[in-house]
């Protein structure tokens, strides 16, 4: 069975693509962007993981930990610490009073998918109590490459928040586009909007044949696949130029 990881940050984008990566390492993966949604989740999911965003965490209080320490349930769960690195204190005494709370371990940003995983699995596949305290954070950092490679995830929000907004600007403008095709030489004439959707049929009164009915069926059944196919080809074109910016990260639907 899949080992189950909770996410919890307050940044919808990255906690996706957290998710996105663990997700296509076998894992299942849940997000929360708020500690009471957070606390729901640990006791309803029981995840074996919960991965913790340092930065949200000092904005929302330690209130979270705690109540996690004092329930039986998720007492247990270990916590990998995404924790942003400071230049001016080692890396050892950065989170040194994190030891019993549950942190099994902490990967400093930036890092990269693979380092990700790599300390996940490790966490995951230890034995209860090896990972704990600050004498085994993870020292990973500035591996750039692959899908969800985090060392420069402030351009790829971006980028990905730019396509969002082409995307939305695009579905607006698919649905006021026409796309037209004829059959039987312009006898009969279909219309469809850039999303496919049939919106105007025209029939010239010659090809109504009362004792011939299934050909007229068939040529508005022609032109209406031939407008259609118009206005899918046109809708992957400019989808596709607006995601030839994060071309070959194979980005899953729903991302943008």
């Amino acid at each position: 069975m899949a080992k189950r990881i909770l996410v919890v940050d307050d940044e919808r984008h990255i906690a996706r693509l957290v998710q996105v990566n663990l997700e296509r390492a076998g894992y299942v993966a849940v997000t929360a962007t708020e500690s009471q949604e957070a606390l729901r989740l640990a006791e309803t999911e029981r995840p074996d993981l919960i991965i913790l965003d340092a930065v949200w965490l000092h904005r929302d209080d330690y209130a979270f930990l705690l109540q996690l320490r004092k329930n039986p349930n998720t007492r247990p769960i270990p916590i990998l610490m995404l924790s942003p690195k400071r230049q001016d204190r080692p890396e050892d005494c950065v989170y040194r009073g994190w030891t019993g709370s549950g942190v099994a371990a902490h990967l400093f940003k930036p890092f990269s998918a693979q380092d990700l995983i790599s300390l996940v699995e490790r966490i995951l596949e230890s034995s209860p109590g090896e990972f704990r305290g600050d004498n085994h954070m993870a020292r990973f950092g500035g591996m750039p490459g692959g899908f969800g490679g985090l060392g420069d995830m402030k351009k790829l929000m971006e980028r990905a928040q730019k396509m969002q907004e082409d995307a939305a600007r695009l579905q607006e403008e698919l649905g006021t586009a026409r796309y037209e095709a004829n059959a039987g030489g312009g006898m009969v004439s279909a219309t469809v909007d850039g999303h496919g959707h049939l919106v105007e049929i025209k029939i010239n009164p010659v090809v109504v044949d009362p004792d011939d009915v299934e050909m007229l069926e068939d040529l508005i059944i022609t032109a209406v696949k031939e407008a259609a196919g118009k206005a899918e080809a046109e809708q992957k074109a400019r989808l596709e130029s607006i995601t030839g910016g994060l071309e070959g990260l194979n980005l899953p639907p729903g991302l943008i």
